[in-house]
């Protein structure tokens, strides 16, 4: 079981890493010696390492941006408009805020089942442009 687990080891090592902290977990076995008894020469590890440095720094992940200020004021808006349609849409047909509560998280599924259940026009709710009524379109 030792000799599997030690093959087992240095395979995953000499698999190419996929981000930095698995170079840093290979680089955290190679300080531990744990290949030591795989038969496993440490410079082939150590060349294994330096190969997924060199891809890792020739394909850098994108990161995404940090949002700017003005586009988290437009997201603001455009949910706090929504939200207002529906409150709209709520107090002409007497719905109760139980009914309306899944909604107002603004979450896809539930925006078009109470669009559908509703017969409110998505282009109306998302953007205030249109008829209101999905059958007046």
């Amino acid at each position: 079981m030792v000799d599997l687990w030690r093959a087992a080891l240095v395979k995953q090592i000499l698999t190419p890493a996929p981000d930095a902290a698995a170079v840093a977990w290979k680089r955290a076995q190679l300080r531990a010696e744990n290949y030591r008894y795989s038969g496993v020469k440490p410079e082939r590890l150590q060349s294994a390492i330096a190969d997924d440095l060199a891809f890792l720094a020739a394909h850098p992940t994108k990161k995404s941006k940090p949002m700017s200020a003005e586009a988290k004021e437009q997201r603001r808006n455009f949910k706090e408009a929504m939200r207002r349609r529906i409150r709209d849409i709520a107090a002409s047909r007497d719905l109760s805020d139980d009914e309306i509560k899944p909604v107002l998280r603004l979450k896809h599924r539930e925006i078009g089942e109470f669009c559908r259940k509703h017969d409110v026009s998505l282009q109306w709710l998302l953007e205030g442009a249109g008829p209101m009524q999905e059958h007046d379109q």
